[in-house]
């Protein structure tokens, strides 16, 4: 994806990635997340390193894939299920608590692994656009548009997720422009970024 296509495919993104109405109560929304904790919270993820961490997320980005989950534009029947019986107002209430946590401390990762990663993530390829261009230098995800935060992020789940997207089992991006970078990486690519994200903080 050359850097004309990736500035059109981040336009469309600000235009489609709106948050829903309203803002969300942190403090209602962490009396709704009880459930949540089962999967997200940081002593069960240390059980399972193919779930996400939530603490610190953007906000928008939460919103967005508790509605394709519950929608189907994502699929996972855990999460599903989970999602059912919440309303639009409990998904923005758990998002804004989620998003009210401070981010989670950098994960482990193989040091060579990760700087092997941070070239990919930083400056990209001529085949594909650096990771930062969406998801901020730090992982912070500065740019526009909710896109998600990686820092901190399990790098098992980031390399999961980048497989799905290549093989298009995850579909619910913005103008296919994860499933458009993915296709351009092998596996080994893959867990470098993983595990760079992983030690970003």
């Amino acid at each position: 994806m050359n850097r004309t296509t990736l500035a059109g495919a981040i336009a469309l993104c600000v235009m489609v990635c709106k948050p829903a109405v309203g803002a969300g109560d942190p403090s209602a929304g962490k009396e709704k997340s009880f459930n949540c904790e089962a999967c997200h919270s940081a002593a069960n993820l240390a059980m399972n390193p193919t779930w996400p961490r939530l603490d610190g997320q953007n906000v928008d980005y939460l919103v967005r894939q508790m509605q394709d989950f519950q929608a189907g534009k994502r699929l996972n029947g855990v999460m599903q299920q989970m999602l059912a019986s919440l309303s639009e107002a409990d998904i923005m209430d758990v998002s804004a608590y989620y998003a009210s946590l401070p981010l989670p401390p950098p994960g482990e990762a193989d040091p060579k692994l990760a700087a092997q990663g941070k070239k990919l993530y930083t400056q990209g390829t001529s085949a594909v656009a650096s990771c930062a261009s969406c998801h901020g230098a730090n992982g912070h995800s500065e740019a526009a548009g909710g896109f998600s935060i990686l820092a901190g992020q399990q790098s098992r789940y980031v390399f999961n997720q980048l497989l799905a997207y290549k093989y298009g089992d995850r579909s619910n991006d913005s103008g296919s422009v994860m499933r458009d970078i993915a296709a351009k990486l092998d596996d080994a690519e893959m867990e470098a970024v993983a595990a760079y994200v992983a030690s970003l903080k």
